[in-house]
């Protein structure tokens, strides 16, 4: 349950949303590795989370 409210967060995300469907073409296509796409994804998600109010 937590797990599918943070993925669900996370491709919900206005700019993991637009991109999405680029980095996973990169991936496929071996033009990036998994590890840097998902670096890229946490990176847009986790900049708003730091700056988020308390």
């Amino acid at each position: 349950m937590i797990d599918e409210g943070v993925m669900t967060s996370v491709r919900q995300h206005p700019t993991v949303a637009s991109e999405l469907a680029d980095l996973e073409n990169e991936v496929l296509t071996g033009r990036t590795t998994a590890t840097a796409a998902a670096e890229i994804v946490l990176s847009h998600f986790g900049s708003d989370l730091l700056h988020r109010s308390p």
